[in-house]
């Protein structure tokens, strides 16, 4: 899973050097490998992990872990909703400043709640309402779409943490 920590690998490798980079990347990669490796000796034969949870904890260890995983999930949940919105705004004032004729501005825009006009407010409930309807879909094939192209980016940024670092 990649997360979008992967996005600060270029600035923390510009700060920390080639050497210590590496370094670095392969200590976290021990350590998640390591995290795996007994998840993996933990779960045994069973097919999902919450099958285990039932196993070892019993019924309210099972219901006290997938609280814990749903609440570790809400951030990487709120940082996407937020990035989203964040970077939908501008291309959409701008698309519409083009549109309309109007002259862009290139000042930074004001996050606080205002429904009044076209806003940084809009472009979250635009979001919002996007996401829940595609999230509401029973057919699961959109999501194996969008994630064949995960990968994709995920070579690019590799690529361009490469290029930067040399």
């Amino acid at each position: 899973m990649v997360g979008t920590g992967l996005v600060t690998v270029p600035w923390a490798y510009s700060q920390s050097g080639i050497i210590l980079g590496v370094i670095l990347t392969v200590l976290a990669f021990l350590i998640a490998f390591t995290t795996q490796y007994y998840i993996m000796v933990t779960a045994g034969s069973d097919m999902d992990y919450t099958d285990t949870l039932k196993r070892t904890f019993g019924w309210n260890g099972y219901r006290i872990g997938m609280l814990t995983y749903i609440m570790v999930l809400m951030i990487p949940i709120t940082i996407f909703f937020s990035l989203l919105s964040q970077f939908l705004y501008p291309i959409i004032k701008f698309a519409s400043n083009v549109v309309s004729g109007t002259p862009s501005e290139n000042k930074g825009f004001d996050k606080s709640l205002d429904f009044k006009e076209f806003s940084y407010s809009w472009t979250c409930l635009i979001v919002f309402i996007y996401l829940f309807l595609i999230t509401n879909r029973r057919d699961m094939q959109i999501f194996i779409r969008i994630n064949t192209y995960g990968v994709l980016f995920t070579i690019i940024i590799i690529v361009f943490i490469a290029v930067v670092g040399f």
